[in-house]
């Protein structure tokens, strides 16, 4: 079934590596995503390009837009050319040793330990450093939701949206809903703007909400 929600790498925006544009994006092209539909979900999931499941309305109407999208696949020469673009500098054997990341899964997670043999192999490539803790579910939402101190870069989970889709609070810039409700601690004023605008869509205009749908996207 295509399914209303997703599995993703969600990024603590607010502080450390996690802060840097150019370091998320360099993770992303450490992943190759369709490999890991095959490995983990053997033909029974597909890859999504943003923030959306392939099972929401929308979506199922925009499958060839969707694919419009700046997609990202394994490319380590783009990620080593985005680690020097954050202000990294290789060693003499290319190697980034003064870089790592700090990763949060849920224990006894099998679709965890594929992303984790995944990245391991990209950034042992790139010579990036990962540190990763496996924690229990309740354990890592307490701290993908800073209801205590975070002390990870990235958080491997998944989530289902609900049926009304308003990602407005989700990129909210405000201090106020930093925590449970903007859990990475992005601060985006145009990603915001754009989620403002899709939930102010006038009752009845689903051709519009789709359209601000896809900008958002």
């Amino acid at each position: 079934y295509a399914r209303n929600g997703l599995s993703y790498l969600a990024f603590a925006c607010e502080s450390g590596v996690g802060a840097n544009q150019a370091l998320r994006q360099a993770v992303a092209y450490c992943i190759d995503v369709q490999a890991l539909c095959d490995e983990f979900l053997q033909g029974n999931g597909a890859p999504v390009y943003g923030y959306y499941g392939n099972g929401q309305w929308m979506a199922a109407q925009q499958q060839d837009a969707l694919k419009q999208l700046n997609v990202y696949g394994k490319d380590l020469e783009k990620a080593r050319a985005l680690i020097q673009q954050a202000g990294y500098a290789a060693d003499s054997n290319g190697k980034f040793v003064n870089l790592s990341f700090k990763l949060a899964v849920p224990a006894e997670n099998a679709a965890a330990q594929a992303l984790i043999a995944q990245l391991q192999e990209s950034f042992d490539s790139l010579g990036v450093g990962l540190e990763v803790t496996e924690l229990p579910m309740d354990e890592l939402l307490k701290h993908l939701y800073r209801q205590t101190e975070r002390t990870y870069d990235m958080f491997f989970l998944g989530s289902n949206f609900d049926y009304i889709f308003d990602p407005y609070y989700t990129f909210h810039t405000d201090d106020a809903y930093q925590g449970v409700a903007n859990f990475t601690g992005l601060k985006d004023t145009r990603l915001m703007a754009l989620a403002q605008k899709l939930r102010e869509t006038p009752q009845g205009r689903q051709d519009l909400y789709k359209k601000r749908w896809l900008e958002f996207q």
